[in-house]
């Protein structure tokens, strides 16, 4: 195939051209062979010669981001949702999106894209991101970036689950004019501020038993979140403001609307379910699991060095995995616990304190019971539980002796309804593995 009949191939491919009007291909093929075999410019190249010139003439379509296909060039208009200053060749990489979807925008060019603008991208590529193995969009030299005047709104997500984590919560100083962060009181746009503006922001760590997510909070989500505004939190000792998050947070069931950027969920949206509601789910949950055959979700493997999640399991299930592997897993100091059709390297219990009382090293002992049985959890303090509080711990399953424990990573105070519904949903995720704890549990509601 000469070189002519290979540009024509990929025009029509990438629907540029219509292989049905041949008159068309006739004068784009004449056009081609002018290019390649005149001027002897490299087929890329001509390729690209081509296509902008057909669409000078034409009026332009617009590509939405869910229907972005590799190999093409295609036009677009998004909303930039996150930037991420690079080095080299790569001048940034900004996650954007429409309606539709979202795509990374890798910039090679030298216009910078900022957070929270509209721009339209003509004849931008669309290759393979190998690093992320997802669709990723080119902003070349020959791609004309325009800044738009109009509020595309970008493709939302929710995401449900429980705040295992408070791991920010502060004011930070931005920039009045383009509210950005200051570093120094420097903005790098506009130089030194005499006068920032303090913005608060936290971020938590929820979690759902089959993935986690790092949740940014925006001052306006935060306040309906903890029902505090952001006066009442400057008047706080700024040592106390994170204390005053985590009490109002830590161990609530939320559900948050939003964008995921750099693994990081934007929630423009947050929700933290109330009793009622949580019961509401409960009885949810369990007519779903009676009228459905299918199995449950398997937790999600973590990529590129992401939190692996905490998975909702019953004591009696880890202990059993446990005994049935001591000999191997006791060497390890940390294990993938192998549960009946899934391994676990992080768990999430729910459960009533037995007894709490410090080791001889100066750790924690705390036996927690859940609707299966008890366990044992080693944690750095009480955290001031005492005989039956209800709790929840996230933590890493270990073997001592020939027994199941968990080394805390997280102990925090849950309500009962909260106890109840993570009981349920680890005893409706167990059955649906076919994990054997369903006499246990009957047993102990008799």
């Amino acid at each position: 195939m000469c070189s002519v009949d290979r540009i024509l191939k990929k025009l029509v491919d990438n629907k540029v051209i219509d292989a049905q009007n041949e008159e068309v291909i006739r004068e784009v093929a004449k056009k081609i062979a002018f290019l390649v075999e005149e001027y002897k410019i490299p087929e890329e190249e001509a390729y690209l010669a081509i296509v902008k010139g057909l669409r000078k003439n034409t009026s332009v379509t617009y590509t939405n981001v869910s229907e972005l296909k590799e190999d093409t060039y295609a036009n677009i208009k998004i909303k930039v949702i996150e930037t991420i200053p690079c080095k080299g060749k790569v001048r940034q990489r900004t996650l954007a999106g429409d309606k539709t979807g979202k795509v990374f925008v890798v910039n090679l060019s030298e216009y910078v894209l900022q957070k929270d603008k509209c721009y339209e991208l003509t004849n931008a590529a669309v290759t393979h991101d190998k690093e992320r193995n997802r669709i990723a969009v080119l902003i070349t030299k020959s791609t004309k970036v325009k800044e738009i005047n109009e509020d595309i709104d970008v493709f939302s997500e929710n995401f449900e689950g429980l705040v295992i984590d408070v791991v920010q919560a502060g004011f930070v100083p931005v920039c009045p004019k383009c509210k950005k962060t200051l570093k120094d009181l420097t903005c790098t746009k506009h130089g030194k501020q005499d006068s920032p503006v303090e913005k608060f922001i936290a971020k938590v760590i929820a979690d759902n038993g089959t993935r986690t997510a790092c949740i940014m909070l925006t001052e306006q989500t935060l306040e309906k979140a903890i029902k505090m505004t952001k006066t009442d939190l400057m008047a706080v000792d700024p040592t106390m403001q994170k204390d005053i998050i985590e009490n109002r947070l830590l161990g609530k069931y939320i559900i948050a609307k939003g964008t995921i950027g750099n693994r990081i969920f934007f929630a423009d949206e947050i929700t933290v379910l109330d009793s009622s509601e949580l019961r509401e789910m409960t009885k949810r949950l369990i007519a779903e699991a009676a009228e459905t055959t299918e199995a449950a979700e398997a937790a999600a493997v973590p990529e590129n060095g992401e939190r692996a999640p905490a998975v909702r399991v019953l004591s009696l299930e880890l202990k059993k995995a446990c005994e049935e592997k001591r000999e191997q897993l006791e060497s390890l100091p940390a294990a993938k616990i192998p549960l009946k059709g899934i391994e676990v390297s992080r768990v999430l219990l729910a459960g009533i304190v037995l007894e709490g009382r410090h080791t001889k090293n100066g750790k924690a002992l705390i036996r927690l019971a859940d609707y299966s049985g008890d366990i044992p959890v080693f944690a750095d303090s009480l955290h001031a539980l005492e005989p039956l509080d209800i709790a929840a711990v996230v933590g890493k399953p270990k073997v001592i002796n020939g027994r199941a424990v968990v080394r805390a990573e997280k102990v925090f105070r849950i309500d009962k309804d909260t106890y109840d519904f993570l009981n349920t949903s680890a005893y409706i995720y167990a059955v649906q593995r076919g994990a054997e704890v369903v006499q246990a549990v009957e047993q102990k509601f008799r």
